[in-house]
């Protein structure tokens, strides 16, 4: 069983750190260094905790806070870290430069705290989180987002480091955005198709990018639209069924 101190604490190890749930403050924090899985997570006596979600699990709590630590550099779905209880805040480190594929797939969390390193999101890494809010460093170094990454999320603000230059395919599909803002973004950068899909955009600056993705802004309330000299090609359906859409300005050239 787990041993618990007269602090309330829970601690144990994983296959490259240790972990610590503290139950007054309901935070679960993991150090270690590499890639972050609970394949071989264990209890301070040496027995089998399974996972994170069976330490998670033998909380009363509703919802924890995650602090991971310093010398992680890459977390994958194995970790299952969100399996099993709400999140509140996920803090990551600046060591941290990949989230695998599916890693927080259908978990719920309120809140995550980007670090600077990052530069890879995969593909559903956050897909179905309810994430409402997204926090990102001055100096983030993100700059691909996979397919799928953030779909069905509650994010209302883009604020997206601008190191980014790739958006996959429905990567930000269903957010409650009612503004984007794509000024600083690089020109070549990648938008995916689906993107916006069904968020509640009703004004967008598209900066300098050139490429609009197919069904990008699709079903969106926006009622008028600019679209720069920049532009050099627009996908299908880029603004299919957006029913409010009475004027649609082009450039000169």
């Amino acid at each position: 069983s787990q041993e618990e101190d007269e602090k309330g604490t829970s601690s144990g190890t994983l296959k490259n750190g240790t972990w610590e749930y503290n139950y007054d403050k309901t935070v679960l924090y993991i150090n270690g260094t590499g890639e972050l899985v609970s394949s071989n997570v264990k209890n301070s006596d040496g027995t089998s905790a399974t996972s994170f979600a069976v330490v998670l699990g033998k909380s009363d709590s509703q919802k924890v806070d995650v602090v991971i630590g310093e010398g992680i550099t890459s977390i994958s779905s194995s970790s299952n870290i969100g399996n099993s209880k709400q999140i509140g805040t996920l803090s990551l480190p600046d060591s941290l430069t990949a989230i695998g594929k599916n890693t927080f797939y259908n978990a719920k969390i309120d809140t995550v705290e980007f670090g600077s390193g990052l530069t890879m999101i995969d593909q559903k890494a956050f897909y179905g989180c309810q994430l409402k809010q997204a926090y990102f460093p001055g100096d983030s170094k993100l700059e691909y987002i996979g397919d799928f990454a953030f779909y069905d999320n509650r994010f209302e603000d883009f604020n997206f480091p601008k190191s980014v230059t790739h958006f996959g395919q429905s990567s930000l599909y269903g957010a409650k955005y009612t503004e984007i803002d794509l000024t600083g973004f690089s020109p070549d950068t990648f938008f995916g198709g689906y993107l916006f899909r069904y968020c509640p955009i009703t004004s967008v600056n598209f900066g300098e990018i050139r490429t609009l993705g197919a069904y990008m802004f699709a079903n969106t309330p926006l009622e008028s639209v600019e679209i720069p000299s920049t532009v050099e090609h627009i996908g299908s359906s880029a603004f299919a069924n957006c029913s409010s859409l009475k004027t649609v300005a082009l450039p000169d050239s």
